[in-house]
């Protein structure tokens, strides 16, 4: 009985994941290969080859986009972005 409980519980919490999903573009156009990473679960994923990306998170969550060639970008998850994609635009990071 325990077992199915514990069984019933993770079913539960997996069915109301949730995710965002969005483009990433720079000044020269879509951004692929892109690490996220939300920091909140600790869960990673890159964007493809057309820019698109898509990563689980709730309401409430970080996510940090961070790279070399790009200043850090951190996303504070709202409903509105659960329910729509979002467009992020990346500004280059210009080391002097």
């Amino acid at each position: 009985m325990r077992n199915l409980f514990y069984l019933v519980f993770l079913i539960s919490t997996n069915s109301f994941s949730q995710q965002i999903t969005g483009y990433l573009y720079d000044q020269n156009g879509v951004v692929a290969n892109f690490p996220l990473l939300n920091t909140t679960q600790n869960l990673y994923s890159n964007s493809n080859s057309d820019g698109y990306f898509e990563i689980k998170a709730d309401v409430g969550d970080s996510i940090v986009l961070k790279s070399i060639a790009y200043m850090t970008y951190i996303l504070e998850v709202k409903t509105s972005q659960i329910e729509n994609d979002i467009v992020i635009e990346l500004e280059p990071d210009n080391l002097d």
